[in-house]
């Protein structure tokens, strides 16, 4: 069962036009966050490292292909 008001909350606020729509843009604007929440918990915790600033650089300068960066 879903929550009726909060279902026609997320279609009014969402601009979705089913009730199908609003509940898989909800889900995954759901994951996302979930995702991005867990990058943000590595951070300092040693499992991953480099630097976000050179990835972002090699990837404007079209250096990089897309999967691995080089230590510069």
């Amino acid at each position: 069962m879903v929550d009726e008001g909060l279902l026609e909350e997320a279609l009014r606020l969402s601009g979705e036009r089913t009730c199908s729509a609003a509940v898989e843009r909800a889900l995954s604007e759901f994951v996302k966050r979930l995702r991005a929440r867990r990058i943000l918990d590595l951070a300092g915790s040693g499992l991953w490292t480099g630097s976000l600033g050179e990835m972002r650089d090699d990837r404007r300068h079209g250096s990089g292909s897309g999967g691995s960066t080089t230590t510069r």
